[in-house]
């Protein structure tokens, strides 16, 4: 009886191992800002690896949990997340902080479907032309807005630019999970101008991380930011 019990074990233990390795993989304990897996985000920041996990999920590309919508990952017209409410929560604690301060934040633009950014983009595209409309204003598709974790603040003109409130959004956004998305000195990795309103929610750990480290989402994923036409 005791041999049968010794051999039932040894045959046992591969396939309990198996188990256990596959369930960390499937049910991970760490979570990203849309509940996804984080371990690589984690393990990024911490220094163990410098890998990322790039996955295509319900018409978006996803880079470690965090999707990503530029001039070279476009999202699908069915991808229509809505406004986040984790961003928005971030955002009236950034803004409540912001007062304290003596400065009023207020959201002028926040979640656009792919219709509307259609019907946006073609609008600049009459006025000022193609060329000079992919500078500043994305194609269908190819905006950030179509995420519902980005917003443009107070003034969506370079008359933001170098006022106490764009000079407070850049200097503290990041303690909220936020990151001013299009920096001056990153035009020619984002393929935008800059863009001292535009914020992107991101979650605390990266937007600190891209803070310290003077990073772009391009730069930190290792990717690029380029129409093919």
């Amino acid at each position: 009886m005791k041999i049968f019990k010794k051999i039932l074990l040894i045959t046992l233990l591969p396939i309990i191992f198996v188990a256990m390795i596959f369930a960390v993989k499937m049910f991970g304990t760490e979570k990203s800002i849309d509940g996804k897996d984080q371990e690589h985000i984690q393990k990024y920041i911490d220094g163990k690896d410098g890998e990322h996990i790039q996955k295509y999920i319900d018409g978006a590309y996803y880079f470690d949990g965090i999707v990503i919508i530029n001039k070279s990952y476009p999202a699908s017209e069915n991808y229509a997340p809505e406004q986040s409410p984790v961003a928005q929560n971030a955002f009236e604690k950034m803004k409540n902080a912001a007062a304290k301060d003596s400065i009023s934040l207020n959201i002028v633009s926040g979640y656009r479907t792919f219709d509307y950014q259609k019907q946006l983009y073609q609008k600049y595209v009459e006025r000022d032309g193609k060329q000079l409309a992919d500078t500043y204003s994305a194609r269908p598709g190819y905006s950030e807005h179509q995420t519902g974790l980005t917003f443009d603040l107070n003034n969506a003109s370079d008359d933001f630019a170098g006022t106490k409130e764009a000079q407070w959004i850049a200097e503290n956004c990041y303690k909220f999970g936020f990151i001013v998305r299009y920096p001056a000195d990153k035009v020619d990795i984002t393929g935008y101008e800059y863009e001292p309103w535009h914020v992107r929610y991101v979650g605390k750990e990266l937007a600190k991380y891209l803070y310290d480290n003077n990073l772009c989402l391009e730069e930190y994923f290792g990717i690029d930011s380029c129409y093919k036409d």
